[in-house]
């Protein structure tokens, strides 16, 4: 059922009927279509840390939603950057015009001790095939706090 109205404190349910799970999200509206990327979580307090990765969907109208996967996946990699478990916070994508690409960078930590930012170059908006760097540095070049 499409819908064309917002109601204030109902579930957003996506193409499946299923609660839209993009937490800490942010939207980028590339080539007519509106991409909302965010965290996907899992109920309790195990949901505070990344256990499936960045959740994506699209939609032509905001107000109905396409469930397109998770576009990063946590890694089950102990050595990963990414590994399940780690902290994987407010993903944003940006376009690139002009090398191409799609940009998407996060806060992130391994444990709760230090904070980085990540960054990752995909040509997919939705399965991000990339080149991955984390920088403390750039994490507090752009006010992360410690």
């Amino acid at each position: 059922m499409q819908k064309n109205t917002f109601t204030s404190g109902s579930l957003w349910p996506d193409n499946n009927g299923v609660h839209v799970n993009a937490h800490g999200g942010g939207v980028l509206y590339h080539e007519g279509v509106y991409y909302w990327f965010g965290e996907h979580k899992i109920e309790g307090k195990a949901g505070n840390r990344a256990h499936v990765g960045v959740h994506v969907y699209s939609s032509s109208d905001l107000y109905n939603w396409t469930d397109q996967g998770i576009a990063l996946a946590v890694s089950d990699d102990p050595e990963s950057p990414i590994t399940k478990g780690c902290v994987m916070e407010r993903p944003k994508v940006i376009y690139c015009a002009n090398t191409g690409t799609n940009n998407s960078f996060w806060i992130m930590t391994r444990g709760l001790a230090k904070k980085s930012a990540c960054v990752v170059i995909h040509d997919s908006l939705i399965n991000f095939f990339f080149q991955f760097t984390t920088s403390e540095s750039f994490a507090r070049s752009i006010q992360i706090p410690e």
